[in-house]
């Protein structure tokens, strides 16, 4: 979990504090004003602050996405295990002042403790439930420089719609699945960067502080397949759509100041907006299998190319 916030840490510190969102307003010499900034924003990448709420809440929404329930149809009685995934909202076009910084304004990350059930006890009427998966997980991490609190939780069922017979070691098709159910997600996360830049007798020092708060449900409809290799391999592809609910509102503050009234120092990240209501995508993934222990990794792309989710983690299936 440390590993995966220091990543956020990472892209919130390189990418958030850009030439859309700090200003000085009131400047009483523009020139000053920009010999100021100019220094600090040629080396960031620019994000709009007129869409940065709406990346991190469709970040969210595919940071959900593919360490729950298992594509490869292993399950016969039950299954557990831990896994996450992290979302990142791609953006679009280059910064004006830097034209080798891309825009990455959105990212979230997801985790989760899952239980997995073969359905033996709901009644299969019309289209049968195979499987029933649930997941839940909370952690909250605080320092000098960032604060984070994620609480996830969800669950999945899935349908066999065309059964294959999976019954060879060596090389099988794995049955059409169709997997659905509801997730939940937030991310409160903020971090606190110190910049101090002097020009003209004229010095901008002060901590800005970048965030935001995220929560996000999301209804998964994902019809996918697998083919088991050798046993130890199954490889898994799928389509989805997600519906999605819920909102990201910034967080951001400044204690910065400049010397000689020269103007005040402004963050504006925006206002608190929705992911949007639908997403299509595309997922491929891999399972390792090793008897009853399985690890596994899922690559999930939007159909616009400008969201990238990843989950990995482990699982026991029997």
């Amino acid at each position: 979990m440390k590993i995966l916030l220091l990543l956020i840490t990472f892209s919130f510190s390189t990418i958030c504090f850009s030439g859309q969102l700090i200003r000085i307003d009131n400047c009483a010499n523009q020139t000053v004003c920009d010999a100021i900034l100019n220094p600090i924003l040629n080396t960031l990448p620019p994000t709009d602050s007129g869409t940065f709420a709406a990346e991190m809440a469709n970040a969210n929404v595919i940071s959900q996405k593919g360490y729950v329930a298992d594509y490869t149809d292993n399950m016969k009685v039950f299954s557990t295990g831990a896994g996450f995934g992290i979302g990142m909202s791609l953006g679009s076009g280059q910064s004006s002042s830097n034209t080798n910084a891309l825009k990455l304004p959105g990212v979230s990350i997801s985790t989760g403790l899952s239980f997995g059930l073969k359905n033996r006890f709901l009644p299969k009427i019309l289209l049968p439930i195979e499987n029933i998966y649930f997941h839940v997980f909370s952690h909250k991490i605080k320092n000098s420089k960032y604060n984070a609190e994620t609480t996830s939780f969800g669950t999945h069922l899935q349908f066999k719609l065309i059964d294959m017979n999976p019954n060879s070691y060596l090389f099988s098709f794995g049955n059409v699945m169709l997997t659905t159910g509801l997730t939940y997600n937030t991310l409160n996360f903020d971090y606190t960067q110190h910049f101090s830049q002097s020009s003209g007798g004229f010095t901008l020092d002060g901590d800005f502080t970048i965030g935001s708060k995220s929560s996000v449900f999301s209804i998964p409809i994902e019809l996918s397949s697998n083919i088991r290799v050798l046993y130890l391999l199954n490889l898994y592809a799928g389509l989805a759509a997600d519906l999605n609910f819920g909102s990201a509102e910034p967080i951001s503050s400044n204690n910065a100041t400049v010397t000689g009234g020269l103007g005040t120092p402004v963050l504006d990240l925006g206002s608190k907006t929705s992911p949007d209501f639908i997403k299509f995508r595309q997922f491929i993934g891999f399972q390792l299998n090793f008897a009853m222990l399985k690890f596994f990794g899922q690559v999930n792309t939007s159909n616009s190319g400008k969201l990238l989710g990843i989950a990995t983690g482990i699982k026991i299936i029997l």
